[in-house]
């Protein structure tokens, strides 16, 4: 994506947390330069979304400065965040931070990697005819 002729060059920092609820971790951006919609807008500015990678997996695409997301595995985690036009053109602008889990945090005590859980949600009997 090129930035609007005239228009200066958006900024894009971005910063993680433990969530407020167990199993989650809050991530913000701060923007400069940059209009945060899904809609052709009247805006000399840069305008779109922003991706989010966690771990180099893409998470999400959002419109909001602060989202919420589960996280619920512990150690190291690199997220990063980049901006994009309405088409999911990148500008090339990306910001990244980590964050640590710790082993008996909230977020870790939520549960076990879905790899590892086994969730029973019925039983089928078969009888031979």
């Amino acid at each position: 994506a090129t930035i609007p002729s005239g228009t200066p060059k958006p900024s894009l920092q971005v910063a993680a947390s433990l969530g407020e609820k167990p199993g989650e971790i809050e991530v913000s951006v701060h923007l400069k330069n940059f209009a945060l919609s899904n809609k052709k807008d009247q805006t000399n500015l840069a305008s779109g979304h922003w991706h989010l990678l966690v771990d180099g997996d893409l998470v999400g695409m959002y419109t909001k400065e602060k989202i919420h997301i589960p996280l619920s595995t512990s150690g190291e985690h690199k997220i990063m965040a980049g901006l994009s036009d309405r088409n999911h053109c990148e500008y090339g602008i990306h910001a990244m931070t980590t964050i640590t889990i710790e082993k008996g945090t909230s977020v870790e005590d939520h549960g076990t990697n879905k790899e590892d859980a086994e969730i029973e949600i019925g039983r089928l009997e078969v009888q031979p005819h």
